[in-house]
């Protein structure tokens, strides 16, 4: 079976050349996509981050935000969740883990337990542009700072990302639909899931983006999905 990892990188701009694929469920079926399943590969790609621009062309970061306030944000959330990590913190009974084969404070580790879900001022960046509440930890606040962060953890090389370009996403009566662990974005046009229908995302942070969604009497089983 092809492995993700033996496909050619590709970079955001010949990505928006690619066609997308409709994907549809039939009725009591149950289809499984992932970087190591074979069905629907034809709309997996493994694609190339290299910039801010980048993120906006894949929608993790909407288009009119400019690089400075989201970094301006990020930044702010930093600061807040620091804050809060050294109020809890008992610098008296200091310890030490070793993961890694580095030495990480408590105090780093209760930092990175608050701020991987604090997204406050990030939240309220995004709630301003579209119009609508994002909260602090929604998932479209928390991967728009993972991305970013990622991508600035080492900007001459980027970050790689597993992608399904979809148009339509059909999820028929009594069907699942099943994604699996290492897809990172689903990008599609109308996601539908009709009575008894269910999506089932076990990758855990999976950025799934429509233009619409319509459900009827659904389930949508996700640990990471935005729509």
């Amino acid at each position: 079976m092809e492995n993700f990892k033996e496909r050619k990188l590709i970079s955001v701009k010949e990505l928006q050349r690619i066609k997308s694929i409709t994907l549809e469920v039939d009725e009591n079926s149950h289809i499984t996509i992932g970087p190591n399943e074979k069905m629907f590969s034809d709309a997996l790609h493994y694609v190339s981050i290299k910039s801010f621009e980048d993120l906006q062309e894949l929608s993790i970061i909407p288009q009119g935000l400019s690089k400075e306030n989201v970094l301006k944000a990020i930044s702010d959330d930093d600061d807040e969740s620091l804050a809060i990590a050294k109020k809890d913190y008992n610098f008296s009974k200091q310890s030490d883990c070793k993961c890694h084969d580095h030495v990480e404070t408590s105090l780093q580790t209760q930092f990175r337990n608050i701020r991987r879900k604090s997204n406050f001022q990030l939240a309220k960046l995004l709630t301003h542009h579209h119009g609508k509440q994002i909260l602090w930890d929604d998932f479209e606040a928390i991967h728009a700072y993972k991305m970013t962060t990622n991508l600035l953890k080492n900007p001459r090389l980027g970050l790689s990302v597993v992608y399904f370009a979809l148009d339509d996403i059909i999820i028929n009566t009594n069907a699942t639909l099943t994604v699996n662990s290492g897809t990172d974005l689903i990008k599609g046009r109308n996601l539908v899931i009709h009575t008894n229908g269910k999506m089932e995302i076990k990758s855990s942070y999976l950025f799934l983006k429509c233009q619409t969604a319509r459900a009827y009497s659904n389930k949508l089983e996700s640990l990471s999905t935005s729509i």
